[in-house]
């Protein structure tokens, strides 16, 4: 709209483009909005059957422990046993 210092009122000017592109302008944002306002897409999940891994246990030692309890022919218990009165064997291979 143009005012004229000479008649005081308004006067419109015909731009028949700045129509158009305002209209192209709502189109295209009235189309765009709703794709932007969706949420994230959506999550697909696998399903099978979970195996966990098979666990593995590995040490080193030096020292091993034994409890032994030593009995006759007679099934009586025989005390005052020393470790040089045994023998490991590892492998069919003396420790």
């Amino acid at each position: 709209m143009v005012y004229t210092e000479s008649h005081r009122r308004k006067r419109t000017i015909a731009k028949p483009w700045l129509g158009i592109s305002e209209r192209l302008l709502v189109s295209i944002c009235c189309v765009l909005l709703p794709t932007r306002a969706q949420g994230p897409e959506e999550v697909r999940i696998r399903t099978g059957p979970w195996f966990p891994p098979s666990p593995v246990i590995s040490a080193n030692a030096n020292l091993v422990e034994l409890a032994a309890t030593v009995r006759d022919r007679h099934s009586h218990l025989v005390g005052g046993l020393h470790a040089s009165d045994f023998e490991i064997l590892d492998n069919v291979s003396v420790r």
